[in-house]
């Protein structure tokens, strides 16, 4: 062998270091960029999967609130079927009144007695008597006077064409000079002075005077 020339030994280990190393078996190899891929199309499928999920199930949740049974009305003019009173808030009850329908007045002022249209006196007493008038102002001035807590009521006239608008209480002819009577008194100057200047031609109830009832009206 010539001197300096490589040896078999040699010459062997240069091929085996110069030649591509195998892969191991059952092994793949793959780039980089294939696997970023497939990770980015995982993803999208998960997101379109559930984005169809939440809108099946919204619609399917507003198909079941529309099919859903629909609470009745409730008319707020009905009256309880068991002749209970209405709640808070309600309309208030109508009364029928000569075939008309109209709201029912609220009631008086606490001791002034209910109105009902026919002469209130009793024989014995006696009443301040306000005006005597037709029937219509003689309606006017009894609503008036109870507005303004005077228990006015209506009482027959001279005639057949007259009313007279009378005040109650009625007192005994030794009662006039009652604390009672005398409030009642002051009580008819104020109402009065509010019906006078409610309306031009209106009397101040300056000439009101007592009379006594001797019969039954």
């Amino acid at each position: 062998m010539r001197r300096g020339a490589p040896t078999l030994y040699e010459m062997r280990r240069a091929v085996r270091e110069s030649a591509p190393s195998a892969p191991g078996r059952g092994s793949v190899r793959l780039p980089t960029g294939v696997i970023a891929l497939a990770v980015a199309s995982g993803v999208a499928l998960v997101t379109v999967a559930y984005v169809i999920g939440y809108g099946v199930g919204k619609s399917a949740g507003e198909r079941e609130s529309l099919q859903g049974p629909v609470p009745p009305l409730v008319d707020p003019l009905a009256g309880s079927s068991s002749g209970g009173s209405a709640s808070a808030g309600s309309v208030p009850a109508v009364a029928d009144i000569g075939g008309a329908t109209s709201a029912v007045p609220p009631s008086a002022t606490p001791g002034m007695t209910p109105f009902t249209g026919d002469d209130p006196r009793l024989p014995g007493l006696n009443y301040f008597i306000l005006a005597t008038t037709d029937p219509a102002g003689a309606s006017e001035m009894v609503d008036f006077c109870r507005s303004n807590g005077l228990d006015a009521h209506i009482g027959g006239g001279h005639n057949g064409r007259l009313r007279q608008v009378v005040v109650l209480p009625g007192f005994p002819s030794d009662g006039r000079g009652s604390p009672e009577i005398r409030t009642l008194e002051a009580k008819i100057k104020q109402v009065g002075a509010q019906w006078k200047a409610l309306r031009r031609g209106n009397s101040d109830f300056r000439d009101y005077y007592p009379k006594l009832q001797k019969s039954q009206p």
